[in-house]
């Protein structure tokens, strides 16, 4: 038992943590964004066209938050 933990469970946490390391900074901006959509870069906390940008709000926390609440409506209905 021992030997599955160690061989399975913990890599497989390790490397679950690394995704979540990595979608953390995601939402900010950083030197590769030029690659990206003007879209994509609106949603990215710090970024000039998210300042400049008049479709969010100035807020990427409001749009995040209709993201989440939008998804826990739709994962609170199909419960039912």
């Amino acid at each position: 038992m021992a030997r599955a933990v160690g061989l399975i469970v913990v890599p497989f946490i390790i490397y679950l943590s690394f995704f979540y390391v990595h979608f953390a900074v995601l939402t900010h901006s950083g030197t590769g964004d030029a690659f990206m959509s003007p879209a994509f870069q609106e949603t990215l906390i710090g970024n000039e066209l998210l300042m400049n940008s008049q479709g969010l709000g100035k807020s990427p926390q409001a749009f995040f938050m209709l993201i989440l609440l939008s998804q826990s409506f739709v994962t609170m209905m199909s419960s039912l």
